[in-house]
């Protein structure tokens, strides 16, 4: 079955944004390797 041109766009658009989730994610990935995180908790407090 042939891809029509609507699904094809559907596609493109799907993989853009899986992209672009990946350039969010990733670097935080690193970073938690790295242990360049604090616990959320202690952030916040320090915020109030």
């Amino acid at each position: 079955m042939r891809e029509t041109v609507e699904q094809s766009h559907v596609a493109s658009e799907k993989r853009l944004e899986t992209q672009a989730l990946l350039k969010i994610l990733v670097p935080g990935d690193r970073q938690i390797e790295a242990g360049q995180v604090q616990p959320a908790a202690d952030v916040i407090a320090r915020l109030r």
